[in-house]
């Protein structure tokens, strides 16, 4: 797994259902090889079976992670929002 999406600032939306809570556009060039814009998502885990969040770019399940990036930005209007670290991690 490549580090470099969870180094990027980024402004995330609501995204389209509960499970698919968050999402964002990223503009092409921003990642090595990506040549048009991408459409991130996070997807909210069955946790604690499996890792709290999962970045889908483009629909393709990318990386598993328990702690939200500090570089990334929720939006506003979320109303029920995860915390950014659970309790051990």
């Amino acid at each position: 797994m490549n580090p470099a999406p969870f180094s990027l600032c980024l402004q995330w939306q609501a995204g389209p259902s509960a499970e698919l809570r968050y999402r964002c556009l990223v503009p092409a060039e921003t990642l090595p090889g990506q040549h048009s814009p991408a459409q991130w998502l996070i997807r909210i885990n069955d946790f604690p079976q499996l890792p709290l969040y999962t970045l889908l770019i483009d629909g393709v399940a990318y990386a598993d992670f328990d702690t939200w990036p500090a570089c990334w930005q929720r939006c506003p209007s979320q109303p029920d929002q995860l915390p950014d670290q659970l309790p051990g991690s």
